[in-house]
């Protein structure tokens, strides 16, 4: 999908549901969060886990409906592949509409759709002899994820994404804090 078509589609969304945010104002508002978690990086044999770290920022038009966009470092990821030691760092910005569902006033469920724009830097060695690439990408984001509101302004999320890369698999779990202004 084209990322013009994209911000459009995201920006159109976000007037659409902006009426409701006069009815709304204990739910809505801008806020910004930051989190850690496992990543798991899978393709063509090479395999591997590590920590990643996350720093976001939305607005919440209302309990049903958010726009927000991330940057998320998944730090240096490492295997060894036919016998080559192989090093990938990725890291990427994350733009998405969220869809929740309130079970209670403190608790809630959301849904995660958007698109990520990433940068991977890979290196092979053996021995003494390296040789490294670096890819940049677009692709799909999905996930679903739940929110534990603590207070007026302090909320614990945990969620699970996926980058739909074809022929990888890149997924995030995650737990953060989000404060709301």
């Amino acid at each position: 999908m084209n990322r013009k078509y994209m911000f459009s589609a995201l920006a159109i969304v976000g007037m659409a549901v902006s009426a409701e945010v006069h009815a709304d104002a204990k739910h809505s508002g801008v806020y910004l969060g930051a989190g850690v978690g496992e990543v798991t990086n899978k393709v063509a044999g090479f395999e591997a886990d590590g920590v990643a770290v996350k720093l976001f920022g939305g607005y919440s038009f209302n309990q049903y409906f958010a726009l927000e966009a991330a940057y998320i470092d998944a730090g240096t990821l490492k295997d060894t592949v036919d016998g080559l030691d192989v090093s990938v760092d990725n890291d990427g910005l994350v733009v998405a509409a969220l869809g929740k569902l309130p079970l209670t006033d403190a608790f809630s469920l959301f849904a995660k759709l958007g698109y990520t724009f990433y940068d991977q830097k890979v290196i092979a060695r053996r021995g003494d002899l390296s040789v490294s690439e670096k890819n940049s990408g677009d692709d799909l984001l999905y996930g679903v994820g739940a929110n534990l509101r603590l207070g007026r302004r302090l909320e614990l999320r945990a969620e699970y994404e996926v980058v739909d890369v074809k022929d990888a698999d890149f997924n995030l779990f995650s737990a953060s804090a989000v404060f709301r202004f």
